[in-house]
């Protein structure tokens, strides 16, 4: 089951190993999809449990894809080579497969919301999970589905932007053809009007940038009419400097 990609996490930083373990129960790597349930369950720390019960299923999966769950795809699911030689299979990605998962994100997703789920008490019901993964593809292939999917995240995305908002977007550009270090500047801006899909803003601050066109051309407007998609943009209560 795929989350859309106009979901922004902001990813949760589990500390996996801030339990008491030894080198050798934190280097485990687990034999099967049961296995894995179990060793999540022991190098994620108390504190961080309680956070994760307060979650949703669907945000606990967005916000861990690329920690937790890169963690696990890491050091969990790829087989380890040595001058192109296979040295070590990973004996839960042959279990995954088996069970009719091909993917590693698919898989280290399945883990995720099944530890979500058994954390929370509720049945993992795994075959379900790949059922619906396998239905995912199936749909990806129907355009129609698609433009749904796409028109309803879409929606979805939109209704945190509102006419008369502040909201801010970190920008980052080279500062010029002789190679100096990437500019990390904010820019502050108030929406004066919206459509389905993209907003007008008007910008209230530039930051400490001086050469306005380059703000415009990084955020893909001109400084009369300035439409651009709010996909990096945050309203100013969410933004972290």
């Amino acid at each position: 089951m795929k989350n859309s990609i106009l979901v922004f996490g902001i990813l949760i930083s589990l500390n996996l190993f801030g339990q008491e373990l030894t080198k050798k129960e934190l280097k485990y790597i687990p034999k099967d999809f049961n296995e894995s349930l179990i060793q999540l369950d022991k190098v994620i720390q108390d504190t961080t449990r309680a956070k994760i019960k307060l979650m949703s299923e669907d945000d606990f999966i967005t916000q861990t894809h690329f920690s937790t769950g890169m963690w696990i795809r890491n050091y969990w699911l790829y087989n380890r080579y040595v001058f192109g030689l296979i040295v070590m299979q990973s004996d839960l990605r042959k279990d995954l497969i088996l069970k009719g998962l091909y993917n590693n994100d698919d898989m280290s997703g399945v883990i995720l919301r099944s530890y979500h789920r058994k954390l929370k008490g509720n049945d993992v019901d795994l075959e379900q999970q790949i059922k619906d993964i396998h239905q995912w593809y199936v749909n990806m292939n129907d355009p129609k589905w698609r433009a749904e999917q796409d028109s309803i995240a879409w929606a979805n995305h939109m209704k945190q932007f509102n006419i008369g908002d502040t909201i801010a977007q970190h920008i980052y550009y080279e500062r010029n053809w002789l190679g100096e270090p990437r500019k990390d500047n904010i820019i502050i801006a108030e929406i004066i009007d919206k459509t389905e899909k993209k907003i007008k803003i008007d910008i209230v601050s530039f930051g400490e940038e001086t050469e306005r066109n380059l703000v415009y051309e990084e955020i893909e407007c001109d400084s009369i009419d300035c439409w651009i998609s709010p996909y990096f943009w945050k309203n100013i209560n969410d933004f972290e400097e």
